[in-house]
């Protein structure tokens, strides 16, 4: 599962399904992007539950994906990227791995 990390609008779902692009009300940009290589899935594996355009709530569930089949073909490690990153001058990581619905994984400031 993927959820909202903020409240926000969502910007983009690839064609390929395995990203998302969001906004924050604030103005944090952030992409979603599930697995490595996982593009050449061609969305099989995986099931936005958001539109472009779609206003969205923290931790409102975005995307479900099939990771034991991507698995198999591809490694799955998820990137949290802020695309607008220049106009933030702190990031703290708060936690690694495995995160729930509700887990703060980062704080910029």
């Amino acid at each position: 599962m993927v959820y909202a990390p903020f409240n926000g609008t969502i910007v983009q779902v690839a064609d390929t399904k395995h990203a998302i692009g969001l906004i924050s009300e604030n103005g944090t940009e952030l992409l979603i992007h599930v697995g490595i290589d996982t593009v050449k899935l061609d969305g099989e594996g995986f099931r936005p539950l958001v539109n472009t355009g779609d206003k969205v709530t923290q931790g409102q569930k975005i995307m479900e994906f099939d990771i034991n089949k991507i698995s198999q073909q591809y490694p799955v490690p998820t990137a949290v990227i802020i695309t607008n990153s220049d106009v933030y001058e702190k990031f703290e990581l708060l936690k690694t791995g495995s995160s729930g619905q509700n887990d703060q994984v980062l704080k910029v400031s």
